[in-house]
């Protein structure tokens, strides 16, 4: 997973061509190795730094309020990833997610009051009787870098038709 940054940021005016400048590397952070600095040829300088490696298939992002990155993985977990501590805290492993083909837990977003109530929604395929697969929406709880409180099963949001592929 790779975060950028914005370095700082310049304005041209309309007549002046845009330059850019060489890469330049500022003095090594301690947490990691040196970061270049790129700019665009509109003058918007930016870094790009690994914050966390080993992800097992990355699929949806979503920053909190507070600045930390919650982040699913498609074969069925949710990460929260603090940047300024540089901790990564797993945050749920639903165990109905269908991960067949291009299923899995594919979507996350949280709620637009977030800072209030600490919802979050997941986007997943999940097992069904009988072998076959939905999708659907289903809320979570965030509290203590932790996904609880999830709606009962005849509680989810959003449950599309059975998928058409059985195992």
């Amino acid at each position: 997973l790779v975060a950028v940054q914005a370095a700082d940021t310049r304005a041209c005016s309309p007549g002046t061509p845009a330059t850019t400048p060489a890469p330049t590397t500022p003095a090594p952070a301690p947490a990691g190795p040196p970061s270049e600095v790129f700019t665009t040829a509109d003058g918007v300088r930016f870094t790009v730094e690994a914050v966390v490696t080993n992800l097992e298939i990355p699929w949806s992002m979503a920053f909190a309020p507070d600045g930390r990155l919650f982040i699913t993985e498609r074969p069925g977990r949710v990460r929260i990833l603090d940047l300024t501590a540089r901790t990564s805290e797993l945050a749920l492993t639903p165990d109905d997610v269908y991960t067949e083909s291009e299923a899995g837990l594919l979507g996350l977003a949280l709620d637009p009051l977030f800072s209030q109530n600490r919802l979050v929604y997941l986007y997943q395929s999940a097992r069904v009787p009988g072998g076959c697969a939905v999708n659907r929406i289903v809320r979570y709880r965030e509290a203590g870098s932790r996904l609880a409180e999830r709606a009962a099963k005849e509680e989810h949001l959003v449950e599309a038709a059975q998928l058409a592929h059985r195992p």
